[in-house]
């Protein structure tokens, strides 16, 4: 008895939910039965079976071909017929994307694909059904076909890539761009190449619903490109026409397996691609009822799979742009056409580009949160997959957002093709302003963004704490990400591969591989196959105080309780705006446990030395220096490109593709309640590292207290964790604030308070709070104070070193006497 399988088995059923496991069992049952092929019969319909389902209007072939070519009751994202004067603008606007864009264009030319990690030269054929080795998919009825297990014939990511023919967006664009005629002998070339290796529903490219829908994004494109060129003769467009139908016919009938199987980026991308078909062919008898079953899709799906604050419910940044765009296309088209559209759609993509602009680096790459595969639901431009600059200038565009085009920084080849010829005018008449915040919280996806402005040199910290999902987050609670003066400094190392060496993808979906805490060497969440989770860490709910100058956010989640010792992590950051963080961790749990804490650099120079790491980017300007508290705990040390005793020290920007990246490591062993912390300092060639001097402590219960002195400042930082007491900070400091940071001058003058969750505050002779706060922020320049708070009762500040008190526009303030105020919350 093969106790692994059965054991195997058995997670899977726990990995279902009651609609699931049936649709899986009655898929099983056709697949082994073969009415699946009855169901999706193989071949290509008749030349009749196509006029029908025009509904007989048309005669022949070259009756259909001639009304499509000429008809004017469906307006596209670009009208077909003015290719003369696109081309005209297109090298006006954009002169140095031509030569970019043709490069690509030759290697579509001469077969030479380089697709997540694969590179392919085909040489005369390109080959649809390649697999790895040397290997080829047969050409068999889909449902027969098991692309993991047994049948499995490697990764099948990048195969599918190619067969979303995307590489048409590049001959359709370098068409339009020179008019030559070449691009379009191509693109007629490889589809009867396609159409003549890939008969319907035989075959792996038939397999997946996504990817047939993908593909049919690619070919509608492609036709409006192509549409009025000689080349496309009336039996390719008829073809292409047929090849439509049959892409519809599979997505309608097949869809249902993807709302009880694939219920996330999957099921959005068939009922747009549906959409689109029905959209572009109105004229089709069953058009109406494809698009009304893909609208009621598209209306339910968008609350279910986007939470209220924007954010795509995948957990992976890579999948929020992925369904954004699928939602772009169907209801831009819509609107094009003159329908109906409800106001909640508009909202929710507004926020979700409002996602896009503050999770964007400051150079505007995407961080590799969750799952990251290069996928897109169009591409029409040459900047790279990672940047969403672009994408920000499509939203600017679309809602009018100066903030967004500021970020966006310029308008995009992309953003051309979406809104038409007249949108450089628009463009120019947009004013780009700065945000206006430097902390932006998006509580129910979990993501939090601090930055000190929004320049490429600027300083960016992502925190995350959000709801794990089901199929491409990864076990990232409470990871962190890090960039300033232009480099990145602490990253997710990405994704790196899907459907094969589950070592690998379990690896890089791990918690080993986030800048998070691990606990007895295992993962906050339990993987089970490449796409599924037998236990995910839950999140607490997060606490973000955002002052002016220091920010707070707090979070934890139960991914240990699970430990037959249970473990709770919380973290706390406390962020300095444009200067540094420091990290602290909070761990409580009744025995001794092993706590690995990682922190994953960019390809670069790492050195551990004394009690600090130290990181230096490739090119030598930029770094991140990494000081434990209670260093004499930790055995601290660096690792990169690790494959045994277990793999550690890599990084994957591009899917199928990884390389060797530092990772400094901090391991300990601890019994009971403790927490400790970490000091992240970016450094360029005119920051000076500082001195940071710790207290010791007598007991791991006591709050962790240090000083960083830099430049003419002296910091006082302290952490109490959850215990609420009072205790002494220096010789200086009482207080029983769950946190404080205090800065004076190197001459002892104050010049900045932050402190949260606490109801008192005595800096000797300087100053004095009682009350009750969530946090408190108090700036004192030249004898003026600025207090920003969120207070839960009146707050009494006592000061002979302060004259004048301003406060938030939420608060008042009552001036007592000539050092006494009292604060409070103006009425709702």
């Amino acid at each position: 008895m093969d106790f692994k399988l059965i054991r195997k088995s058995l997670n899977d059923l726990k990995c279902l939910n009651p609609g699931e496991f049936s649709y899986r069992a009655l898929d099983t049952v056709l697949r082994v039965s073969g009415l699946h092929r009855r169901i999706f019969k193989p071949g290509w319909m008749s030349d009749e079976a196509v006029l029908q389902a025009f509904g007989n209007h048309f005669v022949s072939r070259a009756d259909l071909c001639q009304y499509l070519r000429s008809r004017k009751n469906v307006t596209f994202f670009f009208p077909p017929e003015s290719r003369d004067e696109y081309k005209k603008d297109l090298n006006k606007i954009f002169p140095g994307q031509r030569e970019v864009l043709l490069k690509s264009a030759r290697k579509v030319l001469e077969h030479r694909f380089d697709l997540l990690g694969k590179q392919y030269n085909f040489g005369n054929a390109v080959d649809w059904h390649c697999a790895e080795d040397g290997n080829r998919w047969p050409l068999n009825h889909w449902g027969t076909l098991h692309i993991t297990g047994r049948n499995g014939l490697g990764d099948l990511r990048p195969l599918w890539e190619l067969n979303r023919h995307q590489q048409f967006y590049i001959l359709g664009r370098a068409y339009w761009w020179t008019g030559d005629e070449r691009y379009a002998e191509e693109f007629v070339s490889q589809l009867k190449s396609w159409f003549r290796d890939n008969p319907p529903e035989l075959g792996i490219n038939w397999q997946s619903n996504l990817e047939i829908a993908v593909r049919s994004v690619s070919w509608l494109w492609a036709y409006h490109f192509f549409l009025q060129s000689a080349t496309l003769d009336d039996e390719t467009l008829f073809d292409l026409v047929r090849a439509f139908l049959h892409s519809a016919s599979h997505l309608d009938r097949h869809i249902s397996f993807s709302r009880y199987c694939m219920r996330n980026n999957h099921y959005i991308g068939d009922a747009a691609g549906l959409a689109l078909i029905a959209q572009t062919f109105p004229e089709l008898k069953q058009a109406k009822s494809w698009k009304r079953k893909a609208f009621k899709i598209l209306y339910d799906e968008l609350r279910r799979q986007v939470y209220a604050d924007g954010v795509n419910w995948e957990q992976a940044l890579c999948y929020h742009r992925f369904v954004l765009y699928f939602y772009l296309l169907v209801f831009r088209m819509e609107h094009l056409n003159g329908g109906e559209i409800p106001l909640y759609i508009w909202s929710y993509l507004e926020k979700m580009f409002e996602v896009v602009m503050w999770v964007s680096k400051p150079e505007g790459s995407v961080p590799m949160v969750g799952d990251s595969d290069d996928g897109v639901a169009v591409l029409l431009g040459n900047e790279s997959l990672k940047d969403l600059r672009p994408v920000l200038a499509t939203g600017a565009i679309m809602f009018g957002r100066g903030d967004f085009k500021f970020v966006a920084r310029q308008i995009s080849e992309e953003t051309f093709w979406l809104f038409g010829i007249n949108v450089l005018e628009q463009w120019n008449e947009l004013q780009g302003k700065a945000p206006g915040q430097n902390l932006r919280s998006f509580n129910t996806g979990g993501l939090y963004v601090a930055r000190s402005g929004w320049d490429t040199n600027g300083y960016y910290l992502l925190f995350k704490n959000g709801p794990h999902s089901t199929f491409h987050a990864h076990a990232d609670q409470l990871h962190v990400e890090l960039a300033a003066y232009g480099q990145d400094l602490l990253i997710d190392p990405g994704t790196y591969i899907y459907n094969a060496s589950p070592h690998w993808r379990n690896f890089f979906r791990g918690t080993h591989a986030h800048n998070t805490l691990v606990v007895d060497g295992q993962s906050q969440s339990v993987p089970h196959r490449a796409f599924r989770w037998l236990e995910v860490a839950k999140p607490f709910n997060a606490q973000v105080c955002a002052g002016e100058r220091v920010q707070w956010m707090w979070g934890g989640h139960s991914g240990y309780e699970r430990l037959a010792d249970p473990v709770t992590h919380q973290r706390g950051i406390l962020n300095v705006t444009g200067e540094y963080a420091v990290v602290f961790d909070e761990l409580n749990a009744g025995n001794n446990h092993h706590y690995e804490f990682n922190f994953h650099f960019p390809p670069g120079k790492t050195e551990f030395c004394h009690d600090q790491c130290k990181y230096t980017s490739k090119n030598n300007s930029v770094g991140l220096v990494i000081y434990p508290i209670d260093f004499d705990k930790k055995v601290c040390d660096v690792v990169e490109g690790q494959m045994e005793p277990c793999i550690q020290g890599w990084v994957s920007y591009h899917y199928g593709v990884r390389e060797p990246a530092p990772v400094f490591r901090c391991s300990t062993e601890v019994s009971g309640a403790w927490h400790t912390g970490f000091v992240l300092w970016p450094f360029s060639a005119d920051v000076k590292k500082p001195v940071i001097s710790e207290q010791k402590r007598s007991s791991q219960e006591e709050p962790v207290m240090f000083t960083i002195k830099h430049g003419n400042v002296v910091d006082l930082i302290c952490y109490a964790g959850n215990a609420e007491i009072n205790y002494e900070v220096g010789q200086d400091v009482t207080t029983d604030s769950k946190a404080i940071f205090y800065r004076s001058s190197i001459n002892g003058q104050s010049s900045h308070l932050f402190a949260v969750k606490g109801t008192k505050i005595l800096i000797d002779r300087v100053i004095n709070l009682a009350g009750s706060w969530r946090y408190v922020e108090l700036n004192i320049q030249d004898r003026t104070a600025f207090l920003k708070c969120d207070i839960f009762s009146d707050i009494e500040l006592t000061s002979k070193y302060i004259d004048d008190l301003e406060a938030g526009e939420d608060l008042l303030v009552n001036q007592v006497s000539s050092e006494n105020w009292i604060i409070s919350k103006k009425s709702a």
